[in-house]
């Protein structure tokens, strides 16, 4: 930290700020560690991955999100906005 300043005023590097907003494309993962795991994007249909591991998964979904997004730039087509974080909610209807 550089001397005389606020450990408050900046975020960490590597992530937003606390309550900071937050942008990016919805994804979606199903699946458990014995069988495998499935992902795909709502925000970016026809956009899917799947693989072994929730980690093997998610580097092959960041990577078709990727393609996806480069193949509709270089056709002129438009690329749909990343949602923002206060869009999305994450429900538990057992916790109801």
């Amino acid at each position: 930290m550089v001397r005389g300043e606020d450990p408050g005023e900046h975020p960490p590097a590597g992530g937003p700020a606390e309550g900071a907003r937050v942008r990016g494309y919805v994804v979606v993962f199903e699946g458990n560690d014995e069988d495998g795991y499935s992902a795909y994007s709502p925000d970016l249909p026809g956009v899917v991955a799947a693989g072994s591991t929730r980690q093997e998964t998610e580097q092959l979904m960041v990577e078709a999100m990727a393609e996806h997004i480069a193949l509709l730039r270089e056709a002129g087509e438009w690329v749909p906005e990343p949602s923002d974080s206060d869009s999305v909610t994450v429900l538990d209807p057992s916790a109801a």
